[in-house]
């Protein structure tokens, strides 16, 4: 059988590094899908799910003669991993994350990266769900990468990594670290943080009276189930940008409450109608 890899490892054996690697097993992709984890456990989980063909715990062993490293591992760890992968990648390896913070990753690792391999990404795809326990296929295929190269960046490098999020079905986008990280802030980041603090303001009814709790409270929530140590980590990395979106929010936020408080029904319905013409256009 021919493939178009010889070697893929995935550093990170989680809910996004083990989709990931069934995605690549399911195609037929890599002749090898190497695991890499500290978690032995995890690793043999991953395998017996299809997520890998083999696994190590040993960092030389993982990277070595790789095609492709994917660093699916918190945003805080990843710049120290690639730094401790780094002497043992080839220079034909073609190395990225999936990281949901660009620029804290990238200015990281830049004066490590000194043979240009680094490539960073962003699938805009997961779940509340987390764990090797819960891995699917399919949770890449039909959603978008951004990929987010800058000035140091081999273009070499980034055709690859685009060219991979191509073949497993993903539309991809470019925009700069900075860019993303603004972007992702808005569409991504605030809600999640929205939704902890909505469900922590909650907590009395959640705990005492939960069978009144009505499905729009549930759909609201539920990324409130997501990690906190996945998602304290991304507020960090990215806290600049998120704050500059919850203050956003909270002006919107004010603008309802002075309207409701005034009972201004008028401009209550005005700001539904723009919420709802916004949401709509979603799906179109």
């Amino acid at each position: 059988m021919s493939f178009k890899y010889n070697k893929i490892t995935i550093a990170g054996m989680g809910f996004m590094g083990g989709s990931l690697g069934i995605e690549i097993h399911k195609r037929k992709l890599a002749r090898v899908i190497k695991g890499y984890s500290g978690d032995i456990d995890r690793l043999k989980i991953a395998q017996h799910k299809g997520a890998i063909t083999d696994y190590t715990t040993d960092i030389e062993d993982a990277v070595k003669y790789s095609d492709i490293v994917f660093i699916c591992q918190n945003v805080l760890s990843i710049p120290a991993k690639y730094k401790q992968m780094y002497k043992y990648i080839e220079s034909k390896t073609a190395v990225t994350d999936i990281g949901s913070v660009k620029g804290y990753i990238v200015d990281s690792i830049r004066n490590t990266d000194r043979h240009r391999l680094f490539v960073g990404s962003h699938p805009m795809v997961g779940s509340e769900k987390r764990g090797i326990e819960n891995i699917r296929q399919h949770l890449y295929e039909g959603g978008v990468c951004i990929i987010t190269p800058d000035k140091y960046t081999d273009p070499k490098k980034a055709a690859v990594i685009k060219d991979f999020w191509t073949t497993i079905g993903m539309e991809t986008i470019e925009l700069a670290p900075n860019v993303h990280d603004s972007y992702v802030a808005g569409i991504s980041h605030l809600p999640h943080l929205l939704a902890f603090a909505l469900t922590n303001s909650q907590k009395n009814i959640i705990k005492n009276y939960k069978n009144v709790i009505g499905p729009g409270f549930k759909d609201t929530t539920r990324i409130a189930a997501s990690g906190e140590e996945i998602w304290s980590e991304i507020f960090m990395a990215n806290s600049k940008e998120l704050i500059k979106k919850t203050d956003e929010y909270l002006k919107e936020v004010r603008r309802f409450r002075s309207a409701v408080d005034k009972k201004q029904k008028a401009k209550i319905v005005s700001m539904i109608k723009n919420s709802r013409v916004l949401r709509e256009a979603l799906n179109k």
